[in-house]
């Protein structure tokens, strides 16, 4: 029975987190070349297990390769909290560097195909609430376009901020495989991205490549609910957890795997004149905490590494440079979206928070997804903003209106 419940509702969970239709047009999709980088949670990932220990009996200590993220089967009780342990960091404050838990191996599989973004749980590939970018790829192949060739994917480990996907070579085979395109087709290519693939792409195009390279590569960028300048969520997910959604045992499961991801951290609503110093985003019983307080915030949580391992990511969170490429900044609203965090005395850390929502696509706030219309004072190339209302952060990636308004950029 309980397990029945579990898969009830995490299959209604994947209901969040998936577009068909469109219309037909005539193109040719060597004019067009798309490369799509994901968002947070967005790829695929994959385990192999060869530890000495774990921390739960019904945990196993060895395995081939298995889909660790997203797998139904990870998620249903007894076992939800293997994959918690199994996709922790270990983070050494001495070299200030990221490993896997000891016998444990994660690999983000298909770079340049679509696979590892159409579905997150590949298991249920037959089901729509399973798939991620599965609709909008379809779109495309439904218009003339090839899986792998016209149309690619740049999965990445979404545990790691921008900082640590450039270490781990992330930034060097993106732009390897943009250039791969351009040789393929002689056109340069549309980076289509979601969530928290806008900060992603925003740091390979202002910290990686030059002006002469996106000018040559580039043809235009089109970002769906992006998370520019934080979500509230991050900060509920350091502090209570947050299971993005998924009902499951434990209201904190998942927290002490989100407190070792550099992905936590560099999504928390930036110091900065977007949430201003005199914002408090936590109430909580040992004080109140504004973007400018999260060291103090994480000591009084317990978060031992936290402030050490935020250091390291705090100065590439507050500033948002123009991309200079032609961008499309496209923008879910209309839904209640977590603003403030109100936590009452009775365990606290360890209860779920009252929260204040603001206007948003319900998971980022208005206040971030519009960061990018600064850009259009910033930069040469042109900025158009649009939302689409109501429209859910997730659901950007099936709405007919959106899929409408990227068939307007690409082919009109």
């Amino acid at each position: 029975m309980r397990r029945g419940f579990k898969r009830a509702t995490i299959v209604t969970f994947l209901a969040f987190l998936t577009w068909s239709g469109g219309v037909s047009l005539a193109v040719n999709p060597s004019d067009n070349p798309i490369l799509i980088i994901p968002g947070i949670m967005g790829s695929q990932l994959w385990a192999r297990l060869n530890r000495t220990s774990v921390n739960h009996p019904q945990c196993s200590k060895t395995s081939d390769w298995y889909n660790i993220w997203l797998s139904l089967e990870q998620l249903v009780y007894p076992v939800e909290e293997c994959a918690s342990d199994n996709l922790m960091f270990n983070y050494n404050p001495d070299t200030k560097q990221y490993s896997n838990v000891e016998g444990v191996d994660i690999q983000v599989r298909d770079f340049g195909g679509t696979s590892s973004v159409e579905f997150l749980d590949p298991s249920l590939h037959i089901l729509e609430p399973a798939s991620y970018f599965h609709d909008i790829i379809q779109h495309f192949v439904s218009m003339g376009y090839t899986r792998g060739e016209t149309i690619r994917a740049a999965p990445f480990d979404w545990r790691y901020a921008a900082v640590g996907l450039e270490s781990n070579g992330y930034y060097a085979k993106l732009k390897d495989l943009i250039e791969e395109m351009y040789t393929s087709y002689n056109n340069p290519v549309t980076i289509i991205v979601h969530s928290m693939g806008g900060p992603v792409s925003l740091y390979f195009l202002t910290q990686v490549v030059s002006q002469d390279w996106k000018d040559t590569y580039i043809k235009q960028y089109i970002t769906l609910s992006a998370v520019w300048a934080g979500s509230v969520k991050s900060a509920r997910s350091i502090i209570s957890g947050d299971n993005e959604g998924i009902i499951l045992d434990r209201p904190i499961w998942g927290r002490e795997s989100q407190r070792t991801f550099q992905t936590t951290l560099w999504l928390l609503p930036p110091a900065g004149d977007v949430w201003g110093p005199n914002n408090t985003i936590v109430y909580a019983p040992t004080g109140e905490y504004s973007a400018y307080d999260y060291e103090r915030l994480m000591a009084d949580v317990g978060y031992t590494n936290g402030p050490a391992m935020y250091r390291l990511i705090k100065d590439k969170t507050s500033e948002f440079p123009a991309p200079n490429v032609t961008t499309y900044c496209f923008y879910g609203l209309g839904k209640e979206t977590p603003y403030k965090l109100h936590y009452d005395p009775d365990n606290f850390p360890n209860s779920p928070p009252k929260v204040t929502t603001i206007d948003g696509d319900g998971t980022v706030p208005n206040i971030s997804l519009t960061v990018c219309g600064r850009w259009s004072k910033q930069q040469v190339h042109p900025v158009t903003l649009r939302s689409f209302s109501p429209v859910e952060h997730v659901h950007m990636l099936r709405n007919d209106g959106v899929i409408s308004a990227i068939d307007e950029v690409m082919f009109n």
